[in-house]
């Protein structure tokens, strides 16, 4: 658990020894950036990157995060374009992404989350959203909560 510092930057190989690491906790720090390559080798099961400054989740970490079921990227500055690398983690069962810039969010893309019971979008600046063609098998909690949404559609 490194949360709750200072942390501005995280040494690139700092993970590389820690193959058996299953939770890995750097929320409320001053991050930035991670390098594309951070979570090279890693199996890690739980990832809190929460109340930083990240603008980006690359599409080099989907692979090496793939046995991630929980993901927390609530306060940085993701945007819809992340959300869609995001679904992408096959094992996801509870994302939480509130508190980002998700305007424009296609909540179609949603459908790839397919094991996800816990699905945290609040305050993301959502100004609409369209379920017509989303499929979330397994959501037990939907949080759109202190968004801009006029109207809810599904149909």
């Amino acid at each position: 658990d490194l949360s709750t510092n200072a942390l501005t930057a995280m040494p690139p190989q700092f993970l590389s020894g820690l193959s058996q690491l299953s939770s890995l906790i750097l929320g409320n720090n001053q991050l930035t950036y991670l390098d594309p390559n951070f979570f090279a080798n890693t199996s890690l099961v739980t990832l809190n990157l929460g109340g930083n400054r990240l603008t980006q989740f690359p599409d080099a970490w989907i692979t090496p995060l793939s046995s991630l079921k929980a993901l927390s990227l609530p306060l940085n500055s993701i945007t819809a374009r992340d959300i869609e690398r995001i679904v992408m983690l096959p094992n996801l069962i509870i994302m939480l992404a509130g508190g980002n810039n998700l305007r424009g969010l296609n909540m179609s893309i949603l459908s790839g989350l397919t094991q996800v019971q816990t699905l945290d979008l609040s305050y993301s600046q959502l100004d609409h959203a369209d379920f017509s063609n989303v499929s979330l098998p397994q959501i037990i909690m939907l949080n759109l909560a202190g968004n801009q949404l006029g109207s809810l559609q599904n149909q």
